[in-house]
């Protein structure tokens, strides 16, 4: 049964190849960011791929999914899912999913979509071409 959640304000969505935290310097790093992928051949290999927001002014609980969309095809090519609770209305969230074996089948457009008890908050469109 879904949550009640207020759908945050969501700064942008960013993807990239990881993100790296510093403890030391107190500092967050987003190495390999992108905004569209070549490859030689189709398949591409399995990669890894980091999606990153900051989240602001959510309010509840519930579920929060991730997807990566073919398109053309409309066809989830990967998923994350699980619970989120944001703690504090005031409180800023950084959102980091990391999709360990990611491979797309064919170049053309592709979208990640961040939703809430299936309400989509945010989506960046990003190509994937032949090199």
């Amino acid at each position: 049964m879904p949550g009640m959640i207020q759908i945050p304000i969501m700064a942008g969505v960013v993807l990239c190849k990881e993100m790296r935290i510093d403890l030391s310097a107190v500092e967050v790093s987003l190495v390999g960011v992108f905004t569209s992928r070549r490859f030689r051949s189709f398949p591409t290999p399995r990669e890894k791929i980091t999606v990153y927001s900051v989240l602001a002014d959510g309010i509840g609980e519930g579920t929060l999914e991730v997807r990566l969309v073919e398109v053309a095809s409309d066809r989830v090519i990967n998923r994350y899912k699980r619970w989120f609770v944001f703690p504090d209305r005031d409180l800023v969230v950084t959102l980091e999913v990391c999709f360990r074996k990611c491979s797309f089948q064919s170049p053309g457009r592709h979208r990640v979509e961040i939703r809430f008890d299936d309400q989509i908050a945010s989506e960046w469109t990003f190509e994937v071409m032949k090199a």
